[in-house]
């Protein structure tokens, strides 16, 4: 699955509308362009996983599953 990454410029502009206070941060957005999810600071594999857990209903249904 490919993830599109904002980095630099790109990603200033958007800080406001996705809550961005602080870096890192990874938000995950719906097709809608809504904001489903957001985490401030470093990801690990422990980290993530419980995360990644929350957001597979959000995935099934935002691939049409």
């Amino acid at each position: 699955m490919a993830y599109p990454l904002l980095v630099g410029d790109a990603a200033g502009s958007q800080t406001p509308a996705l809550q961005v206070r602080g870096l890192p941060t990874t938000v995950v957005i719906d097709r809608d362009g809504r904001l489903e999810g957001s985490r401030l600071g470093r990801l690990d594999e422990e980290t993530l996983e419980p995360i990644l857990r929350r957001l597979e209903p959000i995935l099934r249904r935002l691939a049409g599953g």
